[in-house]
């Protein structure tokens, strides 16, 4: 009988300097810890460099930041591949959550943008003897001495933003992630669906390269299509917006506002559900970005009339269910029964791994804060109770949603 690795029993790979995890993400022979977790104690008192080189972190103002870290069982390999795609699984899975709750709550501590994951170019040397460096640009070696650890530039305050996930989505991943494929076929599905994780990702990232100009937001929403075609494509060049549109499709939606026909964005075509809608939307802000039209702000902004979100917060959302819709087709995930809510069938919490709440991660699709305020108003209810019931932590001093 295999003993359980110990505290000991683990290494350093690499620093996720601006992320703030309470909990570790566990992918058998490899995790990503906060400061708090023993093996991450546990490397530091053995290991005087990497103790240093981490406690070198410092925020634009020179205030201490606790970096995560991925680790891995010293007796196993985690290639390059397989760790970019598990950070990319656990930014999907944060951003997603981050971006439904402001987008419902209008207020929210977790990552907004990918760029919170960002590994560090500079890791303490195998010898233990100093530091490498390895950018895009550069590589060298260099000494501890006079090291300050930079942070992504795209927050000035990581230490105010706590990690949090689906936890439903991130375990429909990470079981993904640690599934040895079997024959040729499951090995290009691993491929395809991970490179979508990869598009995903700069999807994500913070759009201030051009100080925040329209062309940022745009081109940020214009990866969404090439995310969505990848993980739906059925062979080489068969990715199409047919094919993104068939695996929306077959989501079993539970809201009714997604089931029922609305207006099309394009004059003179059918009515379709809003997650088509939606769809529809991403498409035309990619068609006119890239061709260099006029950038239709109207599509890619929260709406009245016709009423819908951010794209910013809607494609995630779409490609998050996508992604769902995608394993479930291979029998990799199972939707929760609709009439189980948080009461789960015997046996189902242990299948998944976590539990999904399927109907809120919906709403942002149909609706937003002012509106469930509006709801709960007429129903006589707090805006943070309408059904179904969700837990919202809120940090000290924050507005109550």
């Amino acid at each position: 009988m295999k003993s359980k690795p110990g505290p000991g029993d683990w290494e350093l790979v690499i620093a996720i300097p601006a992320a703030n995890f309470k909990k570790p993400v566990e992918a058998g022979h490899a995790a990503i810890v906060g400061p708090d977790d023993d093996r991450y104690k546990a490397i530091c008192s053995r290991e005087r460099t990497t103790k240093t080189f981490l406690e070198s972190f410092r925020s634009p103002f020179g205030e201490r930041v606790n970096p995560a870290i991925v680790i891995r069982h010293k007796k196993r390999q985690v290639d390059a591949y397989d760790l970019v795609a598990l950070r990319n699984i656990v930014a999907l899975a944060a951003v997603v959550k981050s971006r439904m709750e402001r987008c419902l709550f209008e207020h929210g501590d977790g990552p907004p943008y990918s760029d919170v994951f960002e590994f560090c170019p500079i890791n303490v040397r195998r010898d233990g003897k100093g530091l490498f460096v390895e950018t895009g640009a550069e590589r060298g070696l260099d000494d501890l001495k006079g090291f300050r650890g930079q942070i992504t530039p795209a927050f000035a305050y990581p230490h105010n933003l706590t990690v949090e996930f689906d936890e439903g989505f991130l375990g429909a991943l990470l079981k993904l992630w640690r599934r040895t494929p079997r024959k040729r076929g499951d090995t290009a599905f691993r491929r395809r669906l991970l490179r979508a994780l990869e598009v995903a990702y700069h999807a994500m990232v913070s759009p201030f390269t051009h100080l925040r100009r329209p062309t940022d937001l745009a081109f940020r929403v214009s990866l969404w299509v090439p995310a969505l075609e990848i993980l739906t494509n059925s062979g080489p060049g068969q990715g199409s917006q047919a094919q993104v549109a068939a695996t929306i499709r077959a989501v079993p939606w539970r809201h009714k506002e997604l089931q029922r026909p609305v207006k099309s964005i394009h004059a003179g075509q059918p009515q379709e559900p809003i997650p088509i809608r939606t769809l529809q939307r991403v498409y035309k802000v990619r068609h006119k970005t890239l061709h260099g039209d006029a950038i239709p702000w109207k599509l890619m902004v929260r709406s009245e009339s016709p009423r819908w979100n951010d794209l910013s917060v809607e494609a995630p959302i779409l490609f998050r269910f996508a992604v769902l819709s995608v394993l479930s087709a291979k029998r990799l995930f199972h939707f929760p029964p609709d009439d189980s809510k948080l009461s789960w069938p015997k046996g189902w919490t242990k299948w998944l791994g976590a539990i999904m709440d399927q109907r809120r991660c919906e709403e942002p699709l149909f609706t937003n804060a002012s509106e469930r305020r509006k709801r709960a108003k007429r129903a006589g209810l707090r805006a943070d109770t309408v059904p179904p019931p969700i837990v919202v932590r809120v940090a000290p001093g924050s507005p109550p949603p």
